[in-house]
């Protein structure tokens, strides 16, 4: 799946679960959350050293190459810790605790539950480390925010990663989602560019629509509406893996 097809989606997945973000009302959270959301989007592909995490969003033209032109500050710097902090020195890890038998891959450590979770806290220690060393004149107070700024960036980063994951389950690739501990592969068959994507956009979108315009308007009961995203989210995911054939294979 393209790079800009795992952003769009995961932003409309995000948009779906808004109202749960907008519950702080602190826009510098949702702003953060977002960025953390977008950045992770892309994360579990820093396995792969073409992709759009290792050198941000290429192509298009006029304003839109003027934005994506942008990302290429911002993504590799993420793209090149996760790669070059995370994935290599785990996936060394688990090729010794296996005794060789599990080696790094495209879509191995990074595209699997166990990978996006330690590419998130470590991730989230090294950004502490680069703030705690670098911007020492600050005050406790001034740091802590910082801290604290990084971990809901990093949290964001994570459900990106997450929402990646579900996009990929549905390609034929798939996802090993318990690797390494499980070879069991969830793969759909949607292919870049086909009729069903549309039909996948429509389904997100609607339910984003559906989900800000309770939110908004503060339909229904109060139990139900506190939980309401929550169900549009699976209710949307699950038309969408039903839409793209996915089903579990055994290895």
């Amino acid at each position: 799946m393209r790079g800009e097809t795992h952003v769009f989606y995961s932003l409309l997945s995000a948009a779906i679960l808004f109202p749960f973000f907008s519950a702080s009302g602190n826009p510098v959270f949702l702003l953060l959350a977002a960025a953390g959301i977008f950045i992770g989007s892309l994360a579990p592909d820093a396995d792969c050293a073409d992709s759009a995490i290792m050198h941000g969003l290429l192509g298009g033209s006029g304003r839109i190459r003027t934005i994506r032109r942008h990302t290429i500050l911002i993504l590799p710097f993420f793209g090149y810790i996760i790669r070059y902090f995370v994935y290599y020195p785990v996936s060394f890890l688990v090729f010794l605790a296996t005794l060789g038998k599990v080696k790094p891959k495209h879509r191995g450590l990074l595209h699997s539950f166990f990978g996006i979770a330690v590419a998130s806290v470590l991730l989230l220690a090294y950004l502490t480390i680069i703030i705690s060393l670098l911007i020492r004149p600050l005050s406790a107070e001034s740091l802590g925010v910082l801290l604290n700024s990084a971990i809901i960036l990093c949290a964001g980063v994570f459900a990106g990663s997450f929402m990646h994951l579900l996009e990929d389950s549905c390609t034929h690739s798939g996802v090993f989602w318990l690797f390494p501990f499980k070879n069991t592969k969830i793969s759909g068959t949607l292919t870049p560019g086909g009729r069903r994507n549309w039909i996948i956009l429509l389904t997100l979108g609607s339910a984003a629509l559906i989900s800000l315009y309770l939110s908004e308007n503060n339909q229904g009961s109060q139990p139900l509406q506190s939980i309401m995203p929550a169900l549009l989210f699976l209710s949307a995911w699950t038309i969408v893996f039903f839409i793209s054939g996915v089903h579990k294979k055994s290895s």
